[in-house]
């Protein structure tokens, strides 16, 4: 009978290592920004380079977000982006969407117009670049750290400062979005 019990306990402190394990990995490899400022240079759906010194973006609360139209978390939550950019918009907020492929065979320009269609049909409200290959986003983001999951959505104050870093994607996520736009648009009026 103590070997069944010290065999289960054993189990189950095993257990309680692999779950802190799991816990503390994330962590460790969260997405940083090396730096400040969020750096970029990219198309977006006319072909015009953007970048984050853009005076569209000048002075705005910035939400950006790497996604992409292969990835359903990113499709489940384009929804909730459309609808913040309509509640925050006309406050200064301003969301960057930054579509990077899992395969890039398409031509820049056949991404480009594919890509607006695919922007029309669903109604995105907000700007739209065009990243390079998923599986390397520093090549677009060169101080963008540890960022391998989609959707990422950056939050940006006015001043151009990182303020938070998000990763994946939860309808229950959409609240805490709200209130962190409120507190940067707030702090930055």
């Amino acid at each position: 009978m103590n070997r069944v019990l010290a065999g289960r306990i054993a189990g189950f402190a095993i257990l309680l290592l692999f779950a802190a394990g799991i816990a503390i990995v994330p962590a460790l490899n969260r997405p940083t920004v090396d730096g400040d400022v969020l750096q970029f240079s990219l198309p977006d759906l006319d072909g015009n380079i953007i970048d984050q010194d853009h005076p569209d973006f000048r002075d705005k609360v910035l939400m950006v977000n790497l996604w992409g139209t292969w990835c359903p978390p990113c499709r489940a939550e384009l929804p909730h982006l459309i609808r913040l950019k309509k509640m925050y918009g006309e406050r200064g907020f301003e969301i960057i969407a930054i579509e990077f492929p899992v395969l890039v065979n398409d031509s820049e320009d056949e991404r480009r117009k594919a890509l607006a269609r695919f922007a029309e049909e669903v109604g995105i409200n907000y700007t739209v670049l065009l990243g390079g290959h998923a599986d390397d986003l520093t090549a677009d983001l060169p101080n963008l750290v540890n960022a391998n999951n989609f959707p990422t959505n950056i939050f940006i104050g006015r001043n151009g400062t990182v303020h938070s870093i998000r990763t994946g994607f939860y309808e229950g996520d959409i609240p805490e979005y709200e209130e962190l736009i409120k507190k940067l648009l707030n702090a930055s009026e």
